[in-house]
């Protein structure tokens, strides 16, 4: 028999979360690791251009070098959100994370992670919308990343936003 050991999460972070309150829909989040930005955006692009998903302008937040989180306000249903991330390159735990958040919800780090800043707003790469786009994560954007409110194309009103708290252990500094 082999056994495994897995560290047990430490720090804590926070991070906002796919889930629109209130609605049954979700953000576009995707999280990826060790891509150059070349090649982020032209992963990125493709899901714009991509007739079954049609999504709007994307918000690149820096991590740390060659990581990356993106958020898209674009509101879509959870099998949906799945499809997206699965057409990506995106890091392979982050496909899998929902299934293991209580609410079964994507979350995006947006605060400190042990020495690691806060992530940084970086661009936004352009496109129409033709969601419903979430208010609250364009609000939450704007206050903590500077991202320009402009960006907004088809605001469904809701100013609520969910938070998620959690543990983390994997590579804090």
């Amino acid at each position: 028999m082999n056994l495994i050991s897995i560290p047990k999460p430490e720090e804590r972070t926070a991070g906002i979360s796919s889930r629109v309150p209130g609605a049954d829909k979700h953000i576009v989040l995707i999280d990826y690791d060790n891509i150059n930005l070349s090649t982020l955006e032209w992963e990125l692009r493709a899901l714009q251009s991509d007739p079954e998903f049609r999504l709007g302008t994307f918000h690149l937040l820096q991590t740390r070098p060659r990581a990356f989180g993106c958020i898209c306000l674009d509101e879509v249903d959870f099998h949906t959100l799945r499809l997206i991330q699965f057409h990506t390159t995106c890091d392979i735990a982050y496909k899998t994370a929902p299934r293991y958040d209580e609410h079964r919800a994507c979350v995006l780090r947006v605060e400190e992670k042990g020495n690691r800043p806060k992530p940084t707003y970086l661009k936004s790469l352009l496109a129409p919308s033709v969601h419903q786009q979430h208010l609250g994560t364009a609000i939450l954007l704007n206050a903590y990343f500077g991202v320009p409110m402009e960006f907004l194309e088809n605001s469904d009103g809701n100013e609520k936003i969910s938070i998620e708290e959690y543990l983390t252990g994997k590579r804090v500094r």
